[in-house]
Formats: structure tokens, C-alpha cells, sequence
């Protein structure tokens, strides 16, 4: 298993129900801008010195203005198609100096998401040249 894990989304509740799930098994850390200021300030010191291993956040309050090196993994667990919001949430996992793992959940059985998908993976394949 990796060390440390992003899971960025779009909804606060869908924060919430990932971390219900995953923080049973999981030391978890689930943050959005809803958390009182002296909550994520807390959250914020735990992910600075490396207390978690998994770190479930809305992308708008994750996607800019934090930096954390540790993180190596990343979850794409919400649909969208944005290049841009890619670039940022790989960005987020490529400053530990390890190659970077990405997982991306493909709904095949829905049209609008499984396109969406096949978008991010024109992005990907740029990558790879």
C-alpha cells in the first residue's frame, strides 16, 4: 500500500461518505472549506507532520495554495473532464520525487461518465510521450 493517498472530489458530501468507509481501516483525514477554521488548521498540522494515510478533500479547497511533499498516490473518484483540474491534482502528488501512481475509476456503463473518462485519458496518454 502507499504511504499517503489523495482522494480529491467535488462534493463535501461525497468527503463524507468516503471517509465513513475508509476510516475504519484507514487513518483518514477529511477536509473542505465547511471545516471551522480552528479544525482545519488541526487537520492541517496532522497532514504537515505526516499523521495520515489518506486525505479525502473537496478539489476546490485542496486544488491550490497547499503543499504537501508526502503525498504519492491519487484516487480519481468523482467524474469531470477539466485538463486543467488533472494537471493540479497530479500536481499534487508529484513533489514526494517518486514517480507518481494514479488510479482512475472508470464508469463504463454510464455514456456522459465513461466520456469524461476517455477525456482525462487523452490527457494521460500526453503524458506518457
Amino acid at each position: 500500500m502507499f504511504k499517503s493517498i489523495l482522494i480529491p472530489t467535488e462534493r463535501k458530501f461525497h468527503v463524507n461518505v468516503l471517509n465513513l468507509y475508509l476510516k475504519e481501516k484507514y487513518e483518514t483525514i477529511a477536509i473542505s472549506g465547511d471545516d471551522p477554521e480552528r479544525s482545519r488548521k488541526s487537520k492541517l498540522e496532522q497532514i504537515e507532520q505526516g499523521h495520515f494515510q489518506i486525505i479525502i478533500s473537496t478539489g476546490q479547497y485542496f486544488g491550490e495554495g497547499i503543499d504537501i511533499n508526502a503525498l504519492e498516490c491519487l484516487f480519481i473518484v468523482y467524474p469531470f473532464a477539466f485538463e486543467g483540474k488533472l494537471v493540479q491534482y497530479i500536481g499534487r502528488i508529484q513533489r514526494s520525487g517518486k514517480p507518481p501512481v494514479i488510479f482512475d475509476y472508470r464508469d463504463s456503463k454510464i455514456d456522459y461518465f465513461d466520456k469524461m473518462f476517455k477525456q482525462r485519458n487523452r490527457y494521460y496518454n500526453k503524458l506518457r510521450k
